[in-house]
């Protein structure tokens, strides 16, 4: 067997996962690679925690190799928040959202899970934005062209930052992306400076973004660090037609609590027997 985890860059930042986890949480559970046609089903210890993963043929996922250039010196939520503030410049104020039945101030025990499909920047680029690899097909802001001045609504150097700042302005304890093409060089890092720990599962390669030059997109899960550690990776797959899954357990610190589940996955959209069916597997 290969090596079932494919390094990225260290993102700095001890937590409290300690040390030796940190390092195998930040390679991601990812690429998970093997010969031949038969799946197997591996467990490996690592810092105290065991990781379930199915082997697959070796298809790399294309994932981004260095930590966003804005977020490399960034270690602190101040600084965080100065580079959503530079990278926001000039844009509409986000969008008023309020929660339904929200009881956050009603105890310490209550929880804040926050869902969020971030639209992955490879299946939502113009065609004439760069990309980091040869595309196959010409993007076409992936349909949603009909969005007024998509060219500036959808470009990434500003919407990540809006997307980073929709999900940090809810305080969320519990976090579940779906579409990620940026873990390790933008999300991870800036999680990191937010107070978060976090992991990522990209889907089986090749992504639907990468056809466009763009990234593996994947799901990636994220717990706050001073309410949570993590127990266990139940699960880590990389699902056909562009779809992945990953679940976690949770130890919450609050002593006398009992461990959190957290799953995150990017069903298939539309109607259809065929979709209906790839929801079910």
């Amino acid at each position: 067997l290969e090596s079932a985890f494919h390094a990225e860059p260290r993102v700095r930042h001890g937590t409290s996962m300690g040390r030796a986890f940190e390092q195998e949480a930040q390679l991601q559970v990812q690429a998970l690679c093997g010969h031949g046609t038969l799946g197997a089903l591996l467990g490996g210890l690592l810092g105290g925690t065991l990781l379930l993963c199915w082997l697959r043929p070796a298809v790399r996922a294309r994932l981004p190799r260095y930590v966003d250039a804005e977020l490399r010196h960034v270690t602190t939520r101040a600084q965080l928040d100065a580079c959503i503030t530079r990278g926001r410049a000039g844009c509409q104020p986000l969008l008023p959202r309020g929660w339904t039945g929200d009881r956050r101030t009603g105890g310490v025990g209550i929880v804040r899970v926050l869902q969020f499909n971030t639209l992955a920047r490879g299946l939502s680029a113009g065609p004439l934005a760069p990309t980091p690899f040869r595309p196959t097909l010409k993007s076409d802001f992936g349909g949603f062209d009909e969005v007024e001045a998509p060219e500036a609504v959808l470009d990434w150097g500003t919407r990540r930052w809006s997307v980073l700042a929709e999900i940090l302005r809810q305080e969320p304890d519990l976090i579940s992306l779906q579409e990620v093409d940026h873990f390790a060089d933008f999300f991870q890092p800036a999680l990191v400076a937010a107070g978060y720990d976090s992991l990522f599962q990209p889907v089986s390669a090749p992504g639907p973004g990468e056809r466009y030059g763009y990234y593996t997109d994947g799901v990636a899960l994220a717990w706050r660090r001073d309410r949570f550690a993590i127990a266990r990776v139940n699960a880590a797959r990389s699902a056909a037609a562009g779809r992945a899954s990953l679940v976690l357990t949770l130890a919450p610190h609050l002593k006398g609590s009992r461990p959190i589940v957290l799953a995150g996955v990017h069903l298939a959209a539309k109607a259809g027997q065929g979709k209906k069916d790839l929801r079910a597997a």
